[in-house]
């Protein structure tokens, strides 16, 4: 009966273990020892044969019991170095080929191949398969090692004449190898490791196993690949005692023997984890729940979480709730909160024997992005303590501490991490898929309907999605996913809108946005690569988005603002999201009321000093409703609102103008687009300036005065030249505003150096543009530097037929400036000539 309980046990340990190394190898921590046993297919001696034939060099026809190594020994002392290397190259030819082993280990994705063997076998696999791999054969190739999967043959290699076979080589192994050997003590401590090819009595295993017990503490479980055996329990349990768990192939293989036992082995490492709707059935949380959790999740409604978080504390919770409680805390970026009710909630579920929530806790625990949001010491000292505890946590241990028939159940969240990457990749393959057809579709007249690849797409999506709401977990690894699937979502509706505007005679219909599409664009996209990849996909078609109807985005931009209340060196997850809800929005069809409160919002986070890194963000979205007002004609949106962005950023850099001017620079265009907006809007419309914002330009001239004169002309180039139209009803603030440009264009007549010029004439042509100067006054200032500059830079390009000024030219390219103004000259003459 014994016998029988044990067998038992082991199956269910041999399919375990099966999965923790299909872990280690889909996330990259699968280390593999390859001994002679892998080139024996190739034909070449096994250490026994080895040593026979040395014995039989040695002695002849007498046979001697002795140890292999001293015998290795015995024979380089008796023939020399030469001929025992001489000896080893012509039994280890280079001329042996590798097999299919060799090939199927290096296809694998591991972290370390490491080996005892001394032949060129692996090194053939790798380059036939065209892997990267950093080849290691001694200690001077340590340091020189990239960041590629690593090669290495432990015990040297024969072209290098440097192997480990000797007693001595072994004895002194710490010696000659001790960066080797340091690395790969080092490997038992971080990485799951298979021992392959090897028998239990060779003098390498008992070697890793001497590496092993004097780490025991810190290694983790290795596994030994014994093939064409059965299960024998005493020897199991001899070798688990130092650490060494033995992997009888032939119970997953049935007897196929050495060779096909490991082919098969390595198929299964590689084999894809099962589709985890079929792992469990069971959904611990309700629909309704799960609806209301996904609400406030998707409108990003802080408040109504931090509602329900109440809730929970006030009365007498369950695990459940809690769970609930932590899954909320999560999102509003409190991780340490989170972890801390992890933590209790863990430990309650396990004595109240709920094993889905204390192994969902456990697992959240585990997964939690934890980060430090403040100056406080005690919050720091809490960090640190639950990053330690956090480490601590193994789940595979826990896992198998469930009962039985839980492991089954709870499986797929145990390994929803290596589902996450499976399905990544297949993501990588369709976004790439779909990128050709948009490829295709751009340059044909053909037909399009979705086809199978979108539809599997969107069951991915969908499908990931559903389960992190449906069990409330927490892993930080999910970002890079969604973000593929988002922008395989944007590939098919370029494709989509292309036909769409043949169809409709290049009219542009509008494609509706779920509240999820919504919540994976804003959350799981940087800002910069938002950007990019709207205009990407969409800047051809002017694609147009709109909403569902029970989708409030006033309300979701509010809940976002609200948590956006302090900047920071780095970006905020609220100042991220704030900017990538202004810049997914300049691509949705916004009525006056919605387009009204946006520009609302950000007019009072201008107010509050906050959005010192979002006026690129915020252009971007007022210049694309621009260009959708002028293109569709049914567009009704009046853009006067925007004279509150522009005397809010007026009257900041009036009180502040070393901090205001630094935006001006770093986001130039933000200002000059919304001032052109108010320019064609005004006049259209012949607005006026009330007196509150005359009196702010007034004010603004009269500060500016006070500065430096490069800051002077610095802000007229980038601001006072363009509020200069907006003006034109209002006579007395216009002429200030004109005499101030004036006063500033005729002191600067005497320059001295180039960058004085550059400047000059972007005010200038600046100047000209908004009808302050007439061409007369433009062409004179034009003409004097084109003599300057443009004949002297082709004196200089054709060996200085023509006398050139020393200096001028020397701070020219010390400076970097020569070419920008010459690209200014160009662009005037180019005007000249439209005129």
């Amino acid at each position: 009966m014994q016998e029988i309980s044990a067998y038992k046990q082991y199956k269910e340990f041999i399919k375990t273990s099966i999965d923790n190394i299909r872990k280690a190898h889909n996330e990259n921590y699968l280390s593999i020892f390859a001994g002679a046993g892998i080139s024996a297919e190739s034909k070449l001696p096994k250490w026994g044969d080895l040593i026979n034939e040395l014995q039989k060099r040695l002695y002849g026809e007498t046979k001697k019991n002795e140890d292999y190594l001293v015998l290795a020994e015995k024979f380089y002392n008796q023939f020399g170095e030469s001929f025992y290397y001489q000896t080893l190259k012509s039994l280890i030819p280079d001329s042996t080929k590798k097999n299919d082993l060799h090939l199927g280990i290096v296809r694998l994705n591991i972290k370390n191949l490491i080996t005892t063997n001394w032949d060129n076998l692996f090194e053939q696999a790798i380059n036939e398969e065209g892997r990267f791999f950093n080849i290691i054969k001694s200690d001077k190739d340590i340091g020189s090692s990239t960041g590629f999967a690593k090669f290495i043959k432990m015990h040297g290699s024969l072209d290098e004449n440097n192997i480990v076979f000797k007693e001595q080589d072994y004895l002194e192994y710490s010696k000659h190898f001790p960066l080797i050997e340091n690395y790969i003590k080092g490997v038992f401590s971080t990485d799951t490791v298979i021992l392959l090819g090897y028998s239990l009595s060779d003098q390498n295993v008992k070697q890793i196993i001497s590496w092993v017990n004097s780490h025991s503490k810190s290694v983790k479980p290795i596994y030994f690949i014994k093939t064409a055996k059965e299960f024998d329990r005493i020897e199991f349990e001899f070798y688990k005692n130092k650490n060494i768990h033995i992997l009888y192939t032939q119970e997953l293989f049935e007897k196929k023997g050495h060779y096909e036992e490991l082919l098969r082995f390595l198929k299964e490492i590689k084999a894809k984890p099962k589709d985890i709707s079929q792992s469990y059935s069971g959904i611990i949380f309700s629909t309704k729940q799960i609806e209301q959790i996904g609400r406030m999740i998707f409108n990003f409604d802080y408040n109504a979480m931090k509602k329900r978080i109440d809730e929970i504390s006030l009365k007498s919770s369950s695990v459940l709730n809690e769970l609930e409680k932590a899954f909320l805390l999560y999102h509003l970026r409190q991780g340490i909160q989170a972890f801390e009710v992890l933590k209790i909630n863990s430990k309650q579920a396990f004595r109240e024997r709920n094993y889905d929530v204390w192994y969902i806790s456990l697992y959240n625990m585990h997964n939690m992005p934890l980060s430090y949001n403040g100056f406080d010491d005690k919050e720091m000292e809490r960090l640190q303590t639950y990053h330690k505890e956090r480490i601590l946590i193994d789940l595979n241990e826990s896992f198998y501490e469930l009962p039985f028939y839980k492991r089954e159940q709870l499986k797929h969240i145990r390994d929803i991490g290596t589902t996450l990457d499976t399905n990544l990749i297949e993501a990588y393959q369709l976004k790439e898929k779909a990128l050709k057809d948009l490829e295709i579709w751009s340059s044909s007249d053909s037909s399009f309907s979705f086809n199978s690849n979108q539809t599997k797409a969107d069951g991915i999506f969908k499908k990931t999605l559903s389960e992190y709401f449906s069990f409330l977990i927490i892993n930080g690894n999910q970002e890079k996913f969604f973000e593929q699937m988002i922008e395989i979502f944007f590939s098919f509706l370029a494709i989509y809108q292309i036909q769409e505007k043949r169809r409709n005679n290049n009219k542009t219909i509008p494609i509706t946005l779920k509240s999820e599409r919504i919540y994976c664009i804003l959350k799981y996209f940087d800002n910069k690569t938002l950007m990019q990849k709207l205009n990407q996909y969409f800047q051809k078609t002017n694609i147009i988005f709109k909403t569902e109807r029970d989708i409030d985005l006033i309300g979701i931009f509010k809940n976002i603002s609200s948590q956006f209340v302090n900047i920071d060196i780095f970006e905020t997850e609220f100042s991220r999201l704030f900017k990538n809800f202004l810049v997914l929005s300049a691509w949705i069809e916004l009525d006056q009321n919605t387009f009204d409160a946006i520009i609302e919002i950000c007019q009072e986070k201008i107010d509050e000093d906050l959005l010192w890194n979002s006026y690129d963000s915020m252009g971007y979205f007022i210049t694309k409703q621009w260009n959708k007002f002028k293109m569709e004609t049914k567009t009704e949106i009046k853009f006067s609102i925007l004279d509150r962005i522009l005397f809010s950023f007026i009257r900041k850099l009036t009180e502040n103008f070393s901090g205001y001017l630094i935006i001006l620079e770093s986001s130039p265009r933000c200002m000059q687009n919304l001032l052109f907006i108010l320019q064609q809007y005004n006049i259209e419309y012949n607005i006026e300036l009330d007196l509150i914002q005359q009196a702010l330009i007034n004010t603004l001239i009269k500060e500016i005065m006070k500065l430096p004169n490069d800051t002077q002309i610095f802000i007229s180039n980038y601001l006072i030249c363009d509020l200069f139209p907006i003006t034109k009803n209002n006579d007395g603030v216009n002429q200030n505003v004109k005499k101030f440009l004036l006063s500033i264009w005729e002191k600067n007549q005497n320059r001295k150096t180039i960058q004085e010029d550059e400047v000059y004439l972007l005010l200038t042509c600046n100047m000209h543009r908004v009808c302050i100067l007439n061409s007369e006054q433009y062409q004179k200032i034009f003409l004097e530097l084109k003599n300057k500059y443009m004949n002297r830079e082709t004196a200089k390009k054709f060996n200085n037929e023509q006398p050139i000024h020393e200096q001028l030219l020397k701070q020219a390219m010390q400076e970097n400036a020569l070419d920008r103004i010459l690209a200014l000259l160009k662009d005037c003459e180019n005007s000249f000539k439209k005129e």
